[in-house]
């Protein structure tokens, strides 16, 4: 794909994001699909939800114009799955649903994405055992479904999740480009460029929220857009990693820490670092956003070293887990976390 194709469809895709996210929200103003803040909101007013919908339809859309240029792999992986993930995230927005509904739609997303990989795509770039084979597909499914619900769980402050895929999409999309000028790092990069047209809406002071839709399937899509570059580009997977340190951080000590203080794990908190830093040390939503973006700015930095200079992966993801234990242990000392 030329350069002049990748420019046309990321700004179609800013464009058509921007305005679906618009009329959306004037639907849902109309209809009464809102959130209503709670003792557990970091929200006071009541605010449209479900926007993220917009940013799948824009998305889809732009690519579907250039599906030629894709493998079917890339086709089955990225789009029916993640509109799945999508769907069951939409009815949640709209209607609610239980978690364990939702964790069999997300658990069979992942194992129709897997499947998927094994059947049409090419063989994995390592030869390992049939037995070892099976017990990696399960665990990336477990890791697929947690990195669903840990996007899900981290969508609680204006404009941190768009920023998040933005700089996972924006600088992972790149990689892909930059070795292959691949359909994948194209439908990558417009994808982070649908989530700065939201941005647009999103931005403290939110007028609209990504809702569960939005979530769900852009946590899916990380998993799968990283599984999809390492099996076909070998595009190491810790770059990833790497770009999704700040949230899966967060999201998988806090879990850990409301599991060994025996709350309910599932139930509705505030104990994430975001959320502490906001309800705890009254930070306001942009200023919590402004930290976040140069968090994800420095991890940036070390994904793009390692990416470029392969020989020092290992010391990136040294330097991440420091950086981010680092941060954490600053915020616990403004924002501690505190049981019920």
């Amino acid at each position: 794909m030329s350069n002049y194709e990748l420019f046309f469809g990321v700004l179609s895709a800013f464009l058509l994001s921007a305005f679906l996210v618009g009329f959306y929200r004037h639907l849902a103003i109309r209809h009464g699909f809102e959130d209503i803040p709670n003792e557990r909101s970091s929200h006071s007013i009541v605010t449209p939800r479900g926007g993220g919908i917009a940013c799948l339809i824009a998305w889809v859309l732009v690519s579907s114009f250039f599906f030629s240029r894709f493998s079917i792999v890339e086709i089955i992986v990225l789009y029916p799955c993640s509109m799945l993930v999508a769907a069951v995230g939409l009815y949640d927005d709209l209607f609610q649903i239980g978690a364990g509904k939702r964790a069999v739609v997300h658990i069979f997303a992942a194992a129709v994405m897997l499947s998927s990989l094994l059947f049409f795509g090419p063989p994995a770039p390592i030869s390992i055992s049939r037995t070892l084979v099976i017990i990696l597909v399960f665990c990336t499914i477990l890791a697929i479904a947690w990195s669903v619900n840990l996007y899900n769980f981290m969508d609680g402050m204006d404009g941190i999740a768009a920023t998040e895929a933005i700089f996972i999409f924006g600088i992972g999309g790149y990689f892909i480009w930059h070795k292959t000028q691949s359909a994948l790092g194209f439908s990558a990069l417009l994808l982070a460029s649908t989530l700065t047209g939201f941005l647009l809406w999103n931005r403290p002071p939110a007028k609209i929220f990504m809702g569960d839709v939005g979530s769900g399937f852009l946590g899916f899509l990380v998993a799968a857009f990283a599984i999809v570059a390492f099996l076909k580009y070998d595009i190491p997977i810790a770059v990833w990693i790497i770009l999704y340190g700040l949230f899966w951080y967060d999201a998988s000590l806090t879990l850990m820490r409301r599991i060994f203080a025996r709350e309910k794990w599932y139930a509705a908190h505030r104990s994430h670092a975001y959320q502490r830093l906001h309800h705890i040390a009254n930070w306001s939503h942009a200023r919590v956003l402004s930290h976040a973006i140069v968090l994800n700015a420095v991890l940036g930095i070390f994904a793009l070293i390692g990416y470029y200079y392969q020989s020092l992966l290992e010391l990136m993801i040294l330097l991440t887990f420091v950086f981010l234990t680092v941060s954490f242990s600053w915020i616990e000392k403004i924002a501690p976390f505190k049981l019920k």
